[in-house]
């Protein structure tokens, strides 16, 4: 199956009701922290990547600030889910009347990523940093999910999977030109 195939495949699957028009504290304090942690992920990524294992103070800073707004959105996410219903109904109001489908869309996304992470993680724990076949075709799956959402996002930002490889290649490539692919920034 080609990209062109599996994208109207994914199309046709798009049945998930979406139902975050109304009160969406959990859902954007979800966003938060996993905006958070991605962040703090690329940050540790780039440590070893970029500065050879090493936390330097500047690093060591924006994972800190990274850090807290993670910690900062799981505690705003864990009080609202104490709350009663009739509690919920008092918290102000935080509506997305036209991007819920974007941000289901997003939650699954990073929902399927962190289900990959697991798995991984419970590999270097269990399994000494090896990769069971069992696991490959557990994260083979969880690779699939994370595929649907991401054809299904690009559609609804209005790109095809193709035009998402062109723009990436094009980045990469200027980045290799300018000397850039190491460092930080989205336009370096």
């Amino acid at each position: 199956m080609n990209a062109n195939e599996y994208a109207t495949f994914c199309e046709q699957r798009d049945e998930y009701p979406v139902v975050i028009e109304r009160n969406a504290s959990a859902a954007m304090d979800t966003l938060e922290i996993v905006a958070a942690a991605a962040s703090l992920a690329n940050q540790v990524k780039k440590i070893y990547r970029d500065d050879g294992g090493h936390i330097t103070g500047k690093r060591g800073d924006s994972i800190l600030n990274h850090a807290e707004d993670a910690i900062s959105g799981l505690e705003a996410l864990i009080n609202f889910i104490k709350m009663s219903p009739e509690d919920q109904v008092k918290v102000p109001e935080q509506t997305m009347p036209t991007g819920a489908h974007i941000v289901f869309l997003t939650l699954g996304l990073i929902g399927e990523a962190g289900e990959i992470a697991e798995k991984i993680y419970y590999a270097q724990l269990t399994e000494g940093g090896e990769i069971s076949e069992a696991r490959r075709l557990m994260l083979a799956k969880e690779l699939g999910g994370t595929a649907w959402y991401f054809v299904r996002l690009a559609a609804v930002l209005g790109y095809s999977v193709e035009d998402i490889f062109r723009i990436n290649t094009e980045e990469l490539r200027g980045r290799m030109a300018r000397g850039t692919i190491l460092g930080d920034g989205d336009d370096r």
